[in-house]
């Protein structure tokens, strides 16, 4: 084990600034990629969790007003566009 740090401390001692200064840039990067990545699922993650909450509202109302959408029309068109949004926001692929 303190070979192996011994070894670690001799290649740091080697390093010239520029190469210090590259591998900087290089975690900087990589920071950076991974920050974008993390609040692109972020921001899914909250664009699902909005559409669920509508689509529950409208099972909500739908069971409030007697549960029977197929009467009313407009029921029957938002019924079908929240329950195909909510199909592809939930799908993995996307």
């Amino acid at each position: 084990m303190l070979n192996k740090i011994k070894a670690i401390l001799d290649i740091a001692g080697k390093l010239t600034s520029e190469q210090i200064a590259l591998i900087s840039v290089l975690v900087t990067i990589l920071l950076y990629i991974l920050g974008k990545y993390n609040e692109l699922k972020f921001k899914k993650h909250e664009l699902k969790k909005e559409k669920y909450m509508k689509f529950i509202d409208l099972l909500k109302e739908t069971y409030l007003n007697g549960g029977d959408i197929f009467e009313n029309k407009e029921y029957k068109e938002k019924f079908f566009d929240f329950g195909s949004t909510i199909f592809i926001y939930g799908s993995k692929k996307m």
